[in-house]
C-alpha cells in the first residue's frame, strides 16, 4: 500500500508545491516591507520614491496572488489543496493588514 502511495505523487512534486507557498510567503514578506517603507518615505516628506515603494508593493503583491492562484489551479491531491489554501491565507492576511492599500493597488491596475 505503501509503494501504491508513493507512485501516485510525482517525485519532488510535494517539494514544488512547499517551494511555491515559500514564494508566496516572500512576495508577501516583500509587499509588507515595502509598504511599511512607503509609510516611511511619505511620513519624510519624500512622496516619488514613496510612490515608488507603493508601486513595489503593489508588484510583490500581484506576484503572491498569481503564485497562489497558479498552486490553486495544480492542486490535484489533498496535500496540494492544502498547501494551496496556505499559500492563499500568507495573501488573504496581507491583505488585510493593508486593506485600503490592497485597494488602492488594484483600483490603480484597473486604471492602466
Amino acid at each position: 500500500m505503501l509503494v501504491a502511495g508513493a507512485l501516485a505523487f510525482p517525485v519532488g512534486a510535494g517539494a514544488r508545491v512547499q517551494t511555491s507557498v515559500g514564494s508566496v510567503k516572500a512576495h508577501t514578506d516583500r509587499a509588507d516591507a515595502a509598504l511599511d517603507r512607503t509609510v516611511a518615505l511619505f511620513e519624510h516628506n519624500r512622496d516619488r520614491r514613496g510612490k515608488q515603494s507603493f508601486v513595489r508593493s503593489c508588484r510583490e503583491m500581484g506576484q503572491a496572488r498569481a503564485e497562489a492562484a497558479r498552486l490553486r489551479r495544480a492542486a490535484h491531491t489533498a496535500p496540494a489543496r492544502a498547501a494551496a489554501a496556505r499559500a492563499q491565507l500568507l495573501v488573504a492576511d496581507q491583505q488585510e493588514r493593508t486593506s485600503s492599500s490592497s485597494r488602492a493597488c488594484s483600483t490603480r491596475s484597473r486604471a492602466r
